[in-house]
């Protein structure tokens, strides 16, 4: 919380909080109005001669257009004309464009940013903004463990693994929809391609490769039995394994952010099994 503010009622009882849980594929008005509200307060930082000029940097990152000649333009008119109809997408990208037109201002960018993420946060918004990017949001201890596996792949020699890991992030934080599908089997992928690594066996399917990793390291079959599993599930999941059908349920987000996830934690435990990444 900012230093100076109380803690608002709103907040405080949870009457913000949707039924359904954070919000996706929205742009809440009242989230809009905060970014309105963050551009008034951070105006003299932006690196820009007016708000005219603004409204139309804004206009371009979302491919709209308006005539070059024209009547004055003020902030009210970005907040009434663009944030208040744009498409909650479009949203997101001008979000993304007003952070880094304040890329000449590293402390301010910083504080406009903490602060939009705090008017995410307060309304329960799925998103977040990092390192000038909105991404969905994930569970905390979740993004512990991407980061890690992410901090364990940059060893050299575990370049192919690191490369599909990222493209597995890459896709579940797609807007305005994460490619599920392609999550998932770049993400189970990344874990068969270190586990190759680690045993210098370059054709080795994950299930079989987990088994003799058990062997050389002793892990506990039920530990093996759980990467099998994740590996099984990649290569029945509809889009990941195999082509869509009717028949099966398809890939779910709260799926692919769960094998994910989970794949991040095999990543960092079958480095740490053989060295790798460990200070």
């Amino acid at each position: 919380m900012a230093k100076g503010t109380r803690e608002r009622f709103s907040d405080r009882l949870g009457i913000r909080r949707p039924t359904s849980g954070l919000v996706y594929e929205d742009a809440p008005t009242a989230v809009r109005h905060g970014l309105l509200n963050l551009l008034d307060v951070f105006s003299d930082s932006f690196t820009i001669p007016d708000w005219k000029t603004v409204y139309k940097d804004f206009q371009r990152s979302t491919d709209r257009w308006t005539p070059e000649s024209g009547y004055v333009v003020s902030l009210n008119n970005i907040g009434k004309e663009l944030l208040e109809k744009c498409e909650w997408y479009e949203f997101y990208d001008i979000v993304e464009r007003a952070v880094y037109l304040l890329s000449l201002f590293p402390d301010q960018q910083s504080a406009f940013v903490n602060r939009f993420n705090q008017v995410l946060l307060r309304n329960y918004v799925g998103y977040q903004l990092r390192e000038g990017k909105i991404e969905r949001v994930g569970a905390r201890q979740a993004e512990v463990a991407v980061a890690e596996a992410r901090g364990m792949l940059r060893d050299a020699a575990l370049a192919g693994p690191d490369e599909q890991f990222q493209k597995a992030i890459g896709f579940f934080s797609k807007i305005p929809q994460p490619d599920v599908e392609n999550c998932v089997k770049d993400a189970v992928g990344a874990v068969e391609g270190l586990a190759r690594i680690l045993l210098n066996a370059p054709s080795l399917e994950l299930n079989a490769a987990i088994r003799q990793i058990g062997e050389e390291k002793g892990v506990h079959k039920t530990l093996q039995q759980m990467v099998e599993k994740l590996y099984a599930y990649r290569g029945d999941a509809p889009g990941a394994g195999h082509a869509k059908t009717e028949h099966k349920p398809p890939v779910r987000v709260e799926d692919a952010e769960l094998v994910l996830h989970t794949s991040a934690a095999c990543i960092v435990y079958l480095a740490r099994l053989y060295g790798k990444g460990v200070e």
